[in-house]
């Protein structure tokens, strides 16, 4: 995943891999139920090692407000692969 950040807001951002669009979206999908559980887990959790940059959220874990916020992108990729072309 790739993003355009200018003075904190997100700009653009784009998924970039190889493969069919199946394997694409599988990939995908897996990512963000990986980072929702990560996000809902205890604060004090370990961070899996492979979310990469995506475990700097580690913090929201302690405010169940913030917790929405940080899944509200993922959510959103998962109800559009949920709803398909």
């Amino acid at each position: 995943m790739q993003a355009r950040i200018a003075n904190g807001v997100v700009h653009d951002i784009a998924f970039e891999a190889r493969g069919c669009a199946l394997s694409r979206a599988s990939a995908a999908r897996t990512l963000a139920t990986r980072f929702e559980h990560f996000v809902q887990s205890a604060p004090d959790a370990a961070i899996p090692d492979d979310l990469d940059d995506r475990g700097a959220f580690s913090g929201v874990r302690r405010f169940r407000s913030r917790r929405a916020c940080a899944v509200l992108a993922f959510r959103a990729l998962l109800a559009s692969l949920d709803r398909g072309p």
